[in-house]
């Protein structure tokens, strides 16, 4: 279990540390970036602000002292997908292992396809603000979206078909209970949206895979009045990425 998380720094390079509470430290790959990086340090507070929500309010005190690497290395790294604090960053490494690639190709960069109109309907006053790994991921917010409480992520990575099916029947044993999973309209099997309620407003998500691709898109909100209408924003944003991805690949 974490107990804190905290920055950690290797020369100019800052990165995330999950601290746990049998005094373990768990370097994450992701998020990164250079030290004093804007992006990184909104990557952190996300982070930071759902492992207190995770928390109760309340972080676990450190009960012990780290025990050997060869005996923990595993639990740790399994531990680590699980953790809800450790879901965005843990999202991208996972692609990453999974995947065949570990980039898109060029022409294919997740801002490019990214519907502007309809971000802007579901994210109000926001502007595209990116990860600091442009050609994977994506972000649509405000200069400080844990105060306005309202951001949104896609991603667009390579995927096998195999792995896809694989891991969309995974995800959807992985969503709260009660959260309904609906189809893509027009689209094929292993697309669809689910949206539900928590301690932050509304978050709803939809997953798409198009001719080798991935695609993720993710609402986190406090402006839209129901989680059916954070899920029908997130299903037109998604719906427009995917058409848009078929016609150029």
């Amino acid at each position: 279990m974490v107990s804190y998380i905290e920055a950690g720094r290797r020369g100019r390079q800052a990165f995330v540390v999950l601290c746990l509470r049998d005094g373990k430290r768990v370097r994450l790959r992701h998020p990164s970036g250079r030290v004093g990086d804007r992006r990184f340090e909104e990557a952190l507070a996300v982070m930071r602000q759902r492992h207190m929500e995770a928390c109760n309010g309340v972080l676990p005190a450190v009960t012990g002292a780290p025990i050997a690497e060869r005996r923990v290395r595993l639990w740790v790294k399994a531990a680590a997908v699980l953790l809800p604090v450790a879901a965005l960053a843990m999202h991208f490494w996972w692609l990453d292992r999974q995947s065949d690639r570990h980039d898109t190709p060029p022409e294919v960069a997740s801002c490019d396809y990214l519907p502007r109109d309809l971000a802007a309907q579901a994210v109000p006053g926001g502007r595209e603000v990116g990860f600091g790994i442009e050609s994977l991921a994506c972000r649509w917010g405000t200069e400080r979206p844990w105060e306005q409480g309202t951001w949104l992520d896609m991603f667009i990575g390579t995927w096998s078909v195999h792995e896809a099916e694989r891991s969309h029947e995974a995800r959807k044993k992985g969503h709260p209970p009660g959260s309904v999973l609906h189809p893509l309209p027009g689209a094929k099997k292993n697309a669809y949206t689910v949206a539900w309620q928590d301690s932050w407003g509304f978050t709803a998500q939809g997953r798409a895979h198009v001719k080798g691709y991935l695609v993720t898109v993710d609402l986190h909100t406090r402006h839209a009045p129901s989680a059916a209408v954070a899920e029908q924003q997130v299903a037109g944003i998604l719906q427009a990425i995917v058409r848009k991805l078929e016609k150029r690949v």
